[in-house]
């Protein structure tokens, strides 16, 4: 009789030894999933803002490239040193072929990248500064559109510099699986820094050729 009351007991604790663990593993849960939602959002908050000050730093969020805001704030700086010391200062406007059909047709993570890594591309062609020379600035000016201003570049110079970013860029578009018949590329304007002439008109007549490429291209298609 008493090992039967015993085997009660033990079945009546087992139960509730289940009861409770089930209970705990419920709330443990519970407890992740309310910390993993306020990880998620403290996250958010520290990325939004990360992305604010980033602007306010002239980098833009997406591809760390200069942003409009230095460019306004930094770039004539950059010209006036060139009318003074009677420098060259190369402009290269570019802007990504058939980038809205990419975005379009397999969508703008794919786009995001491949504006990541046409950044890179060109921070790893472009020069570094040295003692005496300033070096090359990249600056995201639109949504695939960017400026890169170069201190000091020769016109024999920029040609093969040109030709080899082509290459890269066509390369580019092969390590991301884009269709041939994309088109894929780079229209191009450049100009060189004209006596008498300010920053401004520099800049509008660089994206004037650029655009003159690009109109030439579709023309061709």
């Amino acid at each position: 009789m008493i090992s039967v009351y015993l085997n009660v007991l033990l079945g009546v604790c087992l139960v509730l030894l289940y009861v409770f663990h089930s209970f705990r593993v419920k709330e443990l849960k519970r407890t992740i999933r309310t910390l993993a939602e306020h990880y998620n959002e403290k996250m958010s908050e520290v990325r939004n803002e990360l992305c604010c000050v980033e602007k306010e730093l002239g980098i833009d969020p997406l591809t760390g490239a200069r942003n409009r805001r230095y460019l306004k704030e930094n770039a004539e700086t950059l010209f006036f040193h060139s009318v003074t010391v009677n420098h060259p200062l190369c402009a290269l406007y570019f802007d990504l072929d058939s980038f809205k059909l990419v975005n379009d047709k397999i969508g703008h993570t794919k786009g995001d990248k491949i504006l990541v890594d046409f950044v890179d591309l060109l921070k790893n062609t472009t020069r570094s500064s040295e003692a005496d020379r300033p070096g090359d600035q990249v600056y995201r000016v639109g949504g695939d559109e960017f400026l890169v201003l170069m201190p000091e570049m020769l016109e024999k110079d920029l040609d093969s510099f040109l030709e080899r970013l082509r290459r890269e860029v066509y390369r580019l578009g092969e390590r991301h699986n884009i269709p041939k018949d994309f088109q894929f590329g780079v229209s191009v304007g450049q100009v060189f820094k004209k006596d008498e002439e300010n920053f401004e008109t520099m800049l509008k007549r660089v994206d004037g050729m650029m655009r003159d490429d690009k109109s030439t291209k579709d023309r061709r298609r």
